[in-house]
Order: C-alpha cells, then sequence, then structure tokens
C-alpha cells in the first residue's frame, strides 16, 4: 500500500527540471518592472560574407534606435553604427553596404510638429570599407550619402554598388534647372570608396548578379517642349563599371520602368508607355549586348516584344505593369506578367450625394463579399505569368484566369512548370481547412496545359528536375508520385510501417502530413519525413523506402534536415570540405529528456546520425559561409536570450559573438520546471511550470495559469520582458514573485472546452498541493483561443480567484457565421474543421456548440474578470467580447473591458501595449496579491475624459 501510495504521488506531484542551470546569489537582484522594456534588446537581420571571415547583425532596442554590429569573426575586431540597418556585404567582402536611420527622436518631432511625408526625416546610405589584409575595420573609413533612396549590388565577383539618393541637395543652381521632378542622383563607387560615377535625373537602377553592369533609367526634361510642363524623356543606359564605358539602349518621350537585368548582365528588360493619360497602356522591350541596328533609326537596340498589338496576345489584355519582370538563370527567358486592359475612368458627372453604394451578397458567390473586398486592391493588379523565348523572339502566355499560378523549376530553366488553379473550389474554403486545387503540366516552349491532379490539398510540387510531382493523399496516409512523362502513378509509401501524418492532431480534419526534406541530385529520392525520422524514398515505387535516421522513434528524437545552401535545389553534403562530403546536417530535438542539437548524417552509408552537440537550449536561424565550414546560430534557453554564437562543421568550441542583453544578470528571473500529472481519465498530462528564482518554498506564492493548446515544447523559449500584446509576461511575473503554469491540452472533438477544463483544473490541483502554491490566490490569463477557454473555465467553476480573457469567442453561434475581418473570410471553417474543434454544422451540432458558449452559463460565473476586445481586431470579431460583457453587466457580475481603439487582435502600438501591461498586472496584483484597487477598477474613465487621466 505504500508503494502504491508513493507512486501516486509521485505522478500527481513529482517535476523533473528541465535544465540544469544554476540559480545565482539573487539576494541583490532588481525587480522586473513596466520601466524596464526600453533596457531590452532583439537581434536580427544576422548575415555571414562568403569567405566566413565576417558576420553583421543588428541589436535593435524595443523601442528606439539600434545598432549595426560588423565582428570579423578571426579576430574579434569590431565596429558598431549607430542606427545602421539592413546591411549587405560585397562580393568579395571586402567592404559593406547600409542603411543609416534618422534618430527616432528627430522623426518622433517631426510627427508632432506634422510634417508631410516630403518632409519627414530621410534615410542615409552608409559605406564601410573592410581591410580585408588586415581583418580590421576603422570609423573613419565610413562614408555616407544622405537623402537616401535605393542601394543595388552584385551578390557575385565584383564590388561596386550603386547608391540612389535625393539629388535637391545639388548646390549647381545650372544643373538643378534641368532636373526631373522624378528623378535622383545615382553615384556609383567601387570597393575603396571612390566614386566611379554619378549621374543625375535616374529613377532606377540595378546591378547585374554576377558582373559590373550596372543598367538605369535617366529622366530628362524635352528642350524642344515650350510648354509650362515640358514632357519627359526616358533614356536606359548600360553601364559597364570596369571598362567606363556607357550604351544608351533606348530613348523616347515617356515613361520607363520595372528595369531588369539578367545575372551575366548581357540581357535587359523595362516597360515603356508614351501615354500621358493616368491609365497608362505598357510595352515590354528586352535588349541583349549583341549589335543590332534600331529600325526606327539610331543605335539604341532595346526593341518591343510585347504589347496589345501582338498577335500571341489574349484578346483586350495587355503587359501589366505590376507584375515583377525576371530573366531565368541562363538569360535565355525572360518572365512578365499580362492582365486584361485596364480601362479609363470616365469622367465623373454625378454628386457623390447622387451616387448608390452597395454591396450586393449572392449565394453563389466563389467568394463573400466580405473577401472580395479585402482583396480588391490586389485583384485589380493580378497579372498573369507569361514567358519571352529569346532565342525564337516570341512570347508564350503560361498562366490563364483559371490556371492562376505558375510554378518555376531549375531557376526558370525548366521545360515544364506546375500550373496551379483553386477556382473550382473557391466556395469551399468557406467551411474546409485545407483548400483543393487541381494541379497542371504547363509547357514553357508552348503553354499548353494537360491536367495532372484533381482536387489536392497536400501537394509538394515539382521535384527539381520536374520528373515527378510529389503529393499526399490523406484516404490512404500515403504518398504519391506523378510522373510527369507519362502520367504514370506511383503509391511510394504504402510498405512505411508508421504514420506519415501527424499523430497529435485533434481537429475535426485529416490530419496533415509532416512533410518533405526535400529531394537527392537528379531525382533519384525523395526524403520523407514520420514524427521521428527521415526516410529515402523511391519516386518510382520500386525500391522499398528505407528509414536513414533509423534511430529517431526509439530514442523519441524528432530529426530534420537543416538547409545550409539555400541556393541548393537538392540534397547533396552540407559542408565545404572534402572529408565531409555526402554529410548533412540534422537538427534533433529530443522529447524525452528535451535536449537539442546537432547531428550529421551521411548519406552514402547505412549508419545512425553522428551526435555533434546537445544541450539544454533551442537554436534557430543558421547560416553557413559558401567558402568555408563556418556556421552562425542564435542559442537560447528560458534564462538564456538568443544571442549569436559560431562554431565549425563538427560544432566543437562553440564560441558566443554577441552579448545583447547583459543587463539580464542584474534582474531577478525564473526557475523552469516540466510537471506531469494524471488526467481524470488516467491519461499523463504535462505542462510547464515558471518560478522565481529565488523560491522559497516555506512561503506562499500566488499562481496565474496561462494556457493555450501546448507549450512544453517551447521550454527552452526565451521571453524578454516586453509590453504584453495579450499574454501576460512570464519573467515579468516570475520577478515580481508569482508562479506561471501552462498546462499542455490534448482536446476531444466536440468538447473543447471540458477538454480545457480537464487538463487545467486537474493540473491546477495537482499544484495546488505542493506547499509553496497558494490555492486561495490563482488566476488564469488566455488570449484568442485561450480567451475563449477562460471564459468557458469561468462558467464551470469558482475556483479562480481572477480572470483575464483576451479577444474571447463568448457565443459560438453566432461567431460561427461570423468574419475574420482581417482576411474577410467567414469563421465557419473553423468550427467544422478547425481550431474550434466542434466537428459538425450549426444546425448538425447545435447542441455542441451551444454547451461549448461560455455567453449561456454567464449566469454561473462568480470570477472577477478583465476582458480584452479591440474594435480593429480582424481575427475575432470585437462583438464577441461586447456580448460576454454585456451579459455580464445585465447579471451584475465584476466584469472590465479594454478596447484600444483601432489596434489588432494582438497589439501592435506600443501605447497600448505598454498601458494594457500595467492594467493587466494591477487587475491581478488587486485580486491575488491585496495591492491598492486602481482608480479605473474603482471609478471607470468617462468617454468625457478618455485620454485625460489614466486612471492607474
Amino acid at each position: 500500500m505504500k508503494k502504491i501510495l508513493i507512486s501516486l504521488f509521485f505522478i500527481l506531484c513529482f517535476s523533473i527540471p528541465a535544465i540544469s542551470q544554476d540559480s545565482n546569489n539573487t539576494g541583490k537582484k532588481k525587480i522586473l518592472d513596466h520601466s524596464v522594456y526600453e533596457k531590452w534588446n532583439t537581434i536580427s537581420k544576422v548575415k555571414i560574407s562568403d569567405d566566413g571571415n565576417w558576420t553583421l547583425y543588428e541589436v535593435s532596442p524595443l523601442k528606439g534606435d539600434g545598432k549595426l554590429f560588423l565582428r570579423n569573426l578571426g579576430n574579434n575586431n569590431e565596429i558598431t553604427v549607430d542606427r545602421g540597418y539592413d546591411a549587405v556585404f560585397s562580393a568579395n567582402s571586402d567592404f559593406i553596404v547600409f542603411k543609416i536611420k534618422a534618430e527616432n527622436e528627430t522623426i518622433r518631432k517631426a510627427k508632432i510638429n506634422k510634417k508631410k511625408p516630403d518632409e519627414m526625416p530621410k534615410d542615409t546610405a552608409g559605406l564601410l570599407i573592410i581591410d580585408v589584409a588586415k581583418g580590421k575595420v576603422y570609423s573613419d573609413t565610413i562614408i555616407k550619402i544622405a537623402g537616401l533612396k535605393s542601394i543595388t549590388i552584385p551578390e557575385e565577383k565584383y564590388s561596386v554598388v550603386g547608391i540612389i539618393s535625393d539629388q535637391s541637395n545639388e548646390k549647381d543652381s545650372v544643373k538643378k534647372s534641368s532636373f526631373s521632378k522624378d528623378g535622383n542622383l545615382l553615384t556609383i563607387l567601387n570597393n575603396k570608396g571612390n566614386v566611379i560615377q554619378k549621374i543625375n535625373n535616374v529613377t532606377e537602377a540595378a546591378f547585374s548578379k554576377k558582373s559590373n553592369i550596372i543598367t538605369y533609367i535617366k529622366v530628362t526634361k524635352d528642350t524642344s517642349d515650350k510648354s509650362k510642363n515640358p514632357s519627359d524623356i526616358s533614356e536606359v543606359i548600360i553601364y559597364d563599371t570596369g571598362k567606363d564605358k556607357s550604351q544608351k539602349i533606348f530613348n523616347a518621350k515617356g515613361k520607363v520602368k520595372k528595369l531588369t537585368i539578367d545575372d551575366s548582365g548581357k540581357n535587359a528588360a523595362f516597360l515603356f508607355s508614351k501615354d500621358t493619360t493616368e491609365v497608362k497602356r505598357y510595352g515590354l522591350y528586352y535588349w541583349n549586348d549583341k549589335p543590332v541596328m534600331n529600325p526606327l533609326g539610331g543605335t539604341e537596340s532595346a526593341k518591343l516584344i510585347a504589347d496589345t498589338s501582338f498577335l500571341n496576345m489574349p484578346l483586350d489584355w495587355e503587359v501589366s505593369e505590376n507584375s515583377k519582370i525576371f530573366f531565368s538563370e541562363n538569360g535565355t527567358k525572360l518572365f512578365f506578367g499580362t492582365a486584361p486592359k485596364q480601362m479609363q475612368q470616365p469622367k465623373d458627372t454625378i454628386p457623390e450625394d447622387e451616387k448608390f453604394k452597395v454591396d450586393i451578397w449572392n449565394w453563389q458567390d466563389a467568394t463573400l463579399q466580405t473577401q472580395q473586398l479585402k482583396e480588391l486592391d490586389s485583384d485589380k493588379k493580378k497579372s498573369y505569368l507569361a514567358v519571352y523565348h529569346s532565342n525564337k523572339n516570341s512570347f508564350i502566355q503560361l498562366a490563364d484566369e483559371n490556371i492562376d499560378e505558375i510554378r518555376l523549376i531549375k531557376k526558370g530553366e525548366g521545360e515544364i512548370a506546375l500550373g496551379v488553379s483553386e477556382k473550382p473550389y473557391l466556395k469551399l474554403i468557406s467551411w474546409i481547412q485545407n483548400q483543393y486545387k487541381d494541379y497542371y503540366i504547363v509547357d514553357i516552349n508552348t503553354g499548353e496545359k494537360r491536367l495532372a491532379l484533381t482536387k489536392k490539398q497536400s501537394v509538394f510540387g515539382l521535384s527539381p528536375e520536374g520528373n515527378y510531382i510529389l503529393y499526399y493523399e490523406p484516404e490512404d496516409s500515403s504518398y504519391y508520385s506523378y510522373e510527369t512523362s507519362s502520367g504514370i502513378i506511383n503509391n511510394v509509401t504504402s510498405s512505411v510501417n508508421v504514420k506519415l501524418f501527424d499523430e497529435l492532431n485533434d481537429v475535426p480534419s485529416y490530419p496533415q502530413p509532416y512533410g518533405i526534406a526535400g529531394w537527392t541530385k537528379n531525382d533519384e529520392y525523395v526524403l520523407i519525413y514520420d514524427r521521428y525520422d527521415i526516410w529515402k524514398v523511391d519516386p518510382k515505387g520500386v525500391e522499398i523506402p528505407q528509414n536513414i535516421t533509423k534511430n529517431g522513434r526509439a530514442t523519441n528524437t524528432e530529426y530534420r534536415y537543416k538547409i545550409l545552401d539555400k541556393d541548393k535545389e537538392y540534397i547533396e553534403g552540407s559542408f565545404s570540405s572534402d572529408d565531409l562530403a555526402g554529410k548533412i546536417l540534422l537538427y534533433g530535438k529530443n522529447y524525452e529528456n528535451y535536449k537539442e542539437g546537432f547531428y550529421r548524417l551521411n548519406l552514402e552509408q547505412d549508419s545512425e546520425p553522428e551526435e555533434l552537440l546537445l544541450s539544454d537550449n533551442t537554436y534557430m536561424n543558421f547560416l553557413k559561409a559558401k567558402q568555408k565550414d563556418i556556421i552562425l546560430y542564435q542559442r537560447m534557453s528560458y534564462r538564456e536570450f538568443y544571442d549569436l554564437w559560431k562554431t565549425d562543421a563538427n560544432f566543437s568550441s562553440p564560441e558566443k559573438i554577441s552579448d545583447a542583453n547583459p543587463q539580464t544578470k542584474d534582474y531577478k528571473w525564473s526557475d523552469i520546471e516540466i510537471v506531469k500529472w494524471t488526467l481524470p481519465d488516467g491519461r499523463t498530462q504535462k505542462g510547464i511550470l515558471y518560478k522565481p528564482e529565488d523560491l522559497d518554498e516555506s512561503k506562499k506564492y500566488p499562481m496565474i495559469v496561462y494556457f493555450y493548446e501546448k507549450y512544453t515544447d517551447r521550454v527552452h523559449t526565451h521571453y524578454i520582458p516586453n509590453p504584453s500584446r495579450s499574454v501576460i509576461n512570464f519573467p515579468l511575473y516570475n520577478s515580481n514573485d508569482y508562479l506561471v503554469f501552462i498546462p499542455d491540452i490534448d482536446y476531444k472533438i466536440g468538447y473543447p472546452g471540458k477538454s480545457c477544463y480537464d487538463a487545467v483544473m486537474s493540473g491546477t490541483m495537482a499544484l495546488c498541493e505542493r506547499n509553496y502554491v497558494d490555492k486561495d490566490r490563482v488566476g488564469i490569463q488566455g488570449q484568442s483561443w485561450g480567451g475563449y477557454q477562460v471564459a468557458y473555465l469561468v462558467t464551470q467553476t469558482d475556483f479562480f480567484k481572477a480572470a483575464m480573457s483576451g479577444a474571447p469567442v463568448s457565443n459560438m453561434t453566432s461567431a460561427y457565421g461570423g468574419i475574420r475581418w482581417e482576411s474577410g473570410l467567414t469563421r465557419i471553417f473553423q468550427y467544422e474543421q478547425g481550431q474550434s474543434r466542434i466537428g459538425g454544422t450549426l444546425w448538425d451540432s447545435f447542441e455542441l456548440y451551444f454547451q461549448n458558449s461560455p455567453l449561456f452559463f454567464t449566469n454561473k460565473i462568480t470570477t472577477p474578470i478583465l476582458i480584452m476586445a479591440n474594435d480593429n481586431d480582424g481575427a475575432v470579431p470585437w462583438y464577441q467580447g461586447i456580448e460576454f460583457f454585456n451579459s455580464l453587466r445585465r447579471l451584475d457580475k465584476t466584469a472590465y473591458m479594454l478596447n484600444y481603439n483601432g489596434d489588432e487582435h494582438n497589439l501592435t502600438k506600443w501605447p497600448n501595449r505598454v498601458d494594457l501591461s500595467i492594467r493587466m498586472k494591477q487587475f491581478f496584483d488587486f485580486y491575488l496579491k491585496d495591492a491598492p484597487m486602481p482608480d479605473w477598477m474603482k471609478y471607470g474613465i468617462p468617454a468625457i475624459k478618455k485620454g485625460l487621466i489614466n486612471g492607474y
């Protein structure tokens, strides 16, 4: 009997430490409060030079001016640039070019003074020379160009840069008199910072990827036009920066835009219109470096290759000015967009008050009016892919209004592409979780389309060489390949004896597959994931699939391939060294001990993954130098900020590169445990308990229970003190002597509310058995789906002393047909197949909608509740919060509601976030820590005093 009791106590209350990090002496540590938010920084936009010698990254405070860091990875020589951002290395790593923001305070003052957009402070361009031989940089080598507009730079081989800036600073009045209103100054510099060329009146410029050739558009006034507003003459120039040689390839009265150049610098294209009307008709022009005489006279060699007059152009269509123009990798194909003609708007002769304005909803519409209106602007700019074959001097229309998406392969060099159409199934998107689509094989040379697959949901596209379409069929849980040459379909995973779909799926729709790592060279194999392992699968379905990671399921380890070279379209060796040929990098995550790290797998041998590095951390944002096996990543734990680290291919002796938040050590932080307990049905559940790092088990601590769905997988996530967008900040509450408990929730279809109750209440009760948990001072908090669950829980129990419910759905029957205003979609799909987990229609399953709606049980609530419902919430209609609040108010229940005007589902505006953080903590402090009741809770804030007092 004693043994049984001990086992029961273990199941209910025992917790295992998730991380073995020593707590520091916290006697003198400071307490986190709302004044510290601006002290914390984030790291972003990390880059590594091709030679592996340098790294760039930005360190930015949550509010205020950030810094750009350039650091030598060998000798640690480092320089910072105040307010620097968006930096890039030159192709030879001998300089960096970047932008410099105007000072935050300067921008703030300009806003206060209501400056117009063109009067606001502008960015500056910066160029910093790198001493490659010494591996050093010097602050006095920074070159700055004010009034930045744009930057263009070759990606390979050549170290030059083009910077377009405001030319209004020009002091030469004679020169200024010739400036076009749309033109700017193009400055071309070399790797020493020396100016190669300066050109005025430039509107666009683009360097080729693999050469030192730049092309630009120059606009000048027509000196022969003596009118008050003379016309512009547009020129397109090709300039070889190495030879200092220019070639004018186009010159005409009108507007040129969308300039592009291929990788080699031997082909260029642009749009041109001579129209002066608001709606312009554009023609597509093409140039290559072969000398051609213009048939109209002159030496300008760009030629018209597509406009409304061409026979290949669909009837009443035109070249679209809204699409991207780009070349295939070798420059022989030029891709562009076409679209139905835009019509000139007739002159308006009717006053506004004489016009009717109405949206007509028709049950037969493929999409709702709300979605149509949300997508109206993008629909007006929608274009359809076409391709010009330079070797045939003709273009082919690829996409059309039925097959409007074309997916290219081989960087545009493939002979086929994948056409996609969702048009037949658009109406279904209102009530299905995953959209159906049809798939076509599109011949790039002829435009012919052959239907390959119909009504599929999980299609992984064409293989890199175009030999197969891979897709997953949920009905039999198998992957299939479609052979593009023959149309033969193969079941390629029928002999795999484990599930290839989400084993933990708990929504009422087919579980999604785990996906694929990618293809091996020549489409020989495709690597497919199960929950833990990676399978090498023959796309012809002849060879038996092989589990190449072998031990993932046995060791409870999830293996996933890490892409280190994003330019590669197939999987082969991840590393540069010859002795590591054929070996790829895997990321491993163990779900037993929650250690994470790196493994190496030899694709050419039958062996288990080789462990390189495992620890109580999460690793992310991996970068590898192109020419060396130098790897950068960010590492974090619940205590450790996600700073930047460097290592080699063996992950030996990792070295910390950054220290973005050294002040963390000065503040009282958290300890963490993974806790386990028994659910009412006898299953074991788990969750995370965040505790003050100086926890005294002889004292009692209030606890806040936060939840969404599952959080245990985030055990190593680091949270900085951050003003809330909707959720309590864990370290801030721990620092102020709160416990924070986050239980995982498993859902039963049709009973999301009860599923939440069973998990949250059983876990909370198990923790309340601990002496240091004050069971009389426990609150709950959640946002969105979590906000709904909070609202539901307080109708089922009076255990909690305070509840905060953010963006809750209170009435599933009215929310069912509501609108997600950020997309215009109806919410029906969420209930029938998605997160809300009812699993039926309102009419088939009305009792479930009723039982799961907190509104109908508001009379049972005794817990004081704080609601947030924002009037610009695009996910949950804010009237759900209004319904909930008004029912509580009618029943004379203690309730408060915050509506942050114009803000979103999760707050985006800094003042609102700080305000919510203050009010939410005041609310919990009053009910859970006997703090004084703030005035906004005691008296409210009348509308007449809105903005004048805060009531804190």
